[in-house]
């Protein structure tokens, strides 16, 4: 299982528990005025982490095809 496959199910999982409507984390930030303090830091580490997995993951695929090609 990859990080983001991870980090979904980590997200449904929260959204589920929060009784939440299921779209992406910065909709949910956006959409919902009434969130707690704690639901909108969850949200945006989150967002966070998200970005920053999917930076290194294309980062990561970067490097292997440079790899591949000088191999």
């Amino acid at each position: 299982m990859t990080t983001i496959n991870k980090l979904s199910d980590i997200y449904v999982k929260w959204i589920d528990e929060n009784k939440l409507a299921k779209m992406s984390a910065d909709e949910v930030l956006i959409e919902n005025p009434n969130l707690t303090v704690k639901q909108s830091n969850w949200l945006k580490k989150f967002i966070e982490i998200w970005d920053r997995t999917e930076n290194n993951n294309r980062k990561g695929k970067q490097y292997k095809n440079q790899f591949q090609k000088t191999a």
